[in-house]
């Protein structure tokens, strides 16, 4: 990728990243704005920071480049900055800028493959904690090879209210969805169709697909 294309590919970033609500306050402790703490985040996190600490040593190793992009008045913000914004910011805000991103990153083909899949992520479960295993649901474009939305569901089974919420957030027109046995329901069918997409073309998902609509 060109610098030129760098640019512009950032810009669109900038762009999404600025419709985040921000949920602080102003006051005379406000010095860093929204964009540039969440660009670092993001910029960061791409590079492998896996921490808020993490997240500030690179960000003030990159901040001469960071700065083209988005203003630093006071620098690289601190990791207990970082850690203090990302627990108040709206999850849901969160979620639709990254699947708005996906969308402009993703190349959009005729009859792309779009899987509905829902993993429960290794290493998130803590019994010490009351906490449990976090179940996501992806959406995963088989052409561009990336993720372009996903959604926290509780677990396997309540994949099936969140299929329909997922493919209202996501541009579907001429794509062909796939979902496991379990997702083959008469809502998932029918959100399908009104999104200009069709579903994959295989006897047992057609039967199953077909008698759900005629229900």
């Amino acid at each position: 990728m060109s610098a030129e294309q760098s640019v512009q590919t950032e810009s669109h970033i900038i762009q999404y990243i600025s419709v985040i609500p921000d949920p602080r306050q102003h006051s005379c402790n406000f010095k860093h704005p929204l964009i540039s703490v969440v660009f670092t985040a993001l910029v960061t996190a791409l590079c492998g920071a896996n921490d808020w600490m993490e997240v500030e040593t690179l960000g003030n190793v990159l901040k001469n480049w960071i700065a083209q992009f988005v203003p630093l008045p006071y620098g690289i913000p601190s990791h207990d900055t970082f850690g203090r914004l990302f627990s108040i910011l709206s999850p849901k805000a969160f979620n639709e800028f990254l699947i708005k991103w996906m969308n402009h990153l993703r190349e959009k083909r005729e009859k792309d493959v779009i899987a509905f899949d829902g993993k429960t992520l290794r290493g998130t479960l803590d019994g010490n904690l009351g906490l449990k295993a976090l179940h996501i649901l992806n959406a995963w474009s088989v052409d561009n090879g990336i993720c372009i939305g996903q959604l926290k569901v509780e677990d396997k089974s309540n994949e099936i209210k969140a299929v329909p919420e997922l493919i209202e957030l996501l541009d579907l027109k001429g794509c062909i969805i796939t979902t496991d046995a379990l997702n083959t329901q008469k809502e998932i069918a029918t959100k399908i169709k009104k999104a200009k997409a069709d579903y994959e073309s295989i006897p047992v998902m057609d039967f199953l697909f077909d008698m759900s609509l005629s229900q």
